[in-house]
């Protein structure tokens, strides 16, 4: 997972994280797997997943990875797409331009469709590049 940059990694290495980190492995998965120019680099709480890793790139998602047992993505996507799990952005977890938000622990099942949901917020900002 060379798109994903070595503080996240190193992030959610801990064994405190053994419980969550197939799902969070999982899902940064499927946020890359929309383009090798994809980026995910972890700031400070959360990880940035970029069109590309250049400074100022476009920003589609963001997973905010406070501790080890949940983590919440936001990701930019229409207001038309739906799904039961999203939810409003929760108080300090939002970011300019990301519409939707869910949380997730280890007991969550990844929803199939969140590939999909992955590549409309990709497709989208890079949209707004051209």
């Amino acid at each position: 997972m060379d798109q994903l940059g070595p503080k996240a990694i190193a992030k959610i290495s801990g064994k405190a994280w053994d419980e969550l980190r197939l799902n969070f492995l999982v899902v940064c998965g499927m946020l890359l797997d929309v383009s090798p120019d994809a980026f995910g680099e972890l700031t400070t709480t959360y990880i940035k997943f970029t069109i590309g890793n250049k400074h100022m790139s476009r920003v589609y998602a963001a997973m905010w990875v406070k501790n080890s047992k949940s983590f919440t993505i936001g990701i930019a996507l229409p207001e038309d797409c739906k799904h039961p799990l999203f939810t409003d952005a929760l108080k300090g977890m939002s970011y300019k331009g990301l519409t939707k938000y869910v949380t997730m622990t280890s007991e969550d099942t990844i929803p199939d469709q969140f590939s999909d949901f992955a590549e409309i917020a990709y497709k989208l900002r890079l949209s707004e590049l051209e």
